[in-house]
């Protein structure tokens, strides 16, 4: 049976799709995910106190922001070997269990209060912060998977150029 290590030319490529994707691309992810969500103002108006309440205890457990850089480098590692050997089912499995874990998420966030009316202006007004936050982790999670697989895309180009310039 055939080797990775019997073709070092596609092995240094590979390596340098990694070296790409672990140093560069995520700051293209990042600029991707900052545009994509620089228009969303999520904090709560100040009527909202139940919103700020909210918001203050999702601030204290948001992971680090080094804690997403890894977890999205997996992603993309993940992505690139799957485009490289060609195992589609792969990716597609993982973005259907990450849309299912976000179902969940989302749907919590947007969640109507359990109120007879929204007379009052505070209601409307926390709903509509509500809604603005979800729409920013919603575009958040969509841009990082779209940035992931795109940087992938671009770390596989990079793996076939550096083993064709090799061989």
């Amino acid at each position: 049976m055939d080797s990775l290590l019997d073709r070092p030319a596609e092995l240094v490529g590979m390596m340098a799709a990694v070296v790409f994707l672990a140093t560069f691309a995520y700051r293209g992810v990042e600029w991707l995910i900052d545009e994509a969500t620089k228009g969303i103002d999520k904090k709560p108006p100040e009527s909202a106190k139940e919103g700020r309440k909210y918001y203050l205890r999702w601030l204290g457990k948001m992971p680090s922001p080094d804690a997403s850089r890894w977890l999205g480098f997996l992603e993309r590692t993940l992505f690139f070997f799957a485009i490289w050997f060609d195992a589609w089912a792969v990716i597609a499995g993982w973005l259907a269990f990450k849309a299912v874990s976000k179902w969940d998420a989302w749907s919590n966030i947007t969640k109507i209060p359990n109120t007879s009316h929204f007379g009052e202006l505070k209601d409307l007004e926390h709903l509509d912060w509500r809604r603005r936050w979800a729409s920013w982790v919603y575009m958040r999670s969509a841009g990082g998977k779209l940035g992931n697989l795109f940087a992938a895309g671009i770390a596989v180009v990079i793996a076939r150029a550096v083993s064709g310039i090799l061989f």
